[in-house]
């Protein structure tokens, strides 16, 4: 298959690394590393631009976390893959990369209160009979909170909804992995992942062969 040569790295990715120059790397760490062995040829173009996005602090960050987490993202990046390139911001790129996100923070916050008050609708598996009404309420909330009611987030929680009664989990659940005491946090973390994923296919349908990936240890 084609291996893409831009790729936006998100939090996980850069926490993992740093666990195993802190602690050495475990078991499940071998396959982690494997995977990441196309980096070590220095064909590939790495940016922590997800890293800083999403915050230590599981909100939105402030400029000045952003810009420390980017930095903090590159060094990592450079310890572990010495021969790719990292890409560096200058300030006026770490004021255009935030000014982007702070663009999309009115949205980002509707979404992670539909999270909140929508979560409880599928914590639990919802028989045949009620997926109709439940959708019903779950649209009817976004539309409340001024949702789009095909935005990826509201896409996710249907997936959810509709999963197979008698077992295997949902993409969707696997992104936003509800549970009872879903709090805030959780929520911003899911609409964080969603976002990259949208960001991603975006990248996709304008920039084609010259799109960038997601570099991302989640598996959901």
């Amino acid at each position: 298959f084609a291996i893409p040569l831009l790729f936006l790295v998100d939090r996980n990715i850069v926490a993992t690394l740093k666990s195993i120059r802190l602690r050495g790397p475990r078991l499940y760490d071998e396959s982690f590393r494997w995977w990441t062995e196309l980096f070590d040829g220095g064909a590939c173009v790495l940016n922590p631009l997800l890293y800083a996005y999403e915050g230590q602090t599981r909100r939105t960050p402030t400029i000045e976390e952003f810009r420390t987490a980017y930095c903090e993202g590159a060094e990592e990046l450079r310890y572990a893959f010495p021969k790719a390139k990292i890409i560096a911001y200058q300030q006026l790129h770490y004021e255009a990369a935030f000014a982007q996100l702070e663009a999309l923070k009115e949205r980002g916050r509707r979404e992670v209160q539909f999270l909140i008050e929508a979560i409880p609708l599928v914590l639990n598996r919802v028989s045949r009979r009620r997926e109709k009404a439940v959708q019903d309420q779950i649209l009817s909330l976004a539309g409340t909170l001024g949702v789009v009611r095909g935005a990826p987030v509201v896409v996710a929680l249907l997936s959810v909804l509709y999963e197979p009664v008698a077992g295997g989990m949902s993409i969707g659940r696997r992104l936003i992995k509800p549970a009872t005491g879903f709090t805030a946090e959780d929520a911003y973390n899911a609409v964080s992942d969603l976002r990259h994923i949208e960001l991603a296919a975006a990248s996709q349908a304008v920039f084609g062969d010259q799109s960038f990936a997601l570099c991302t240890n989640d598996q959901g």
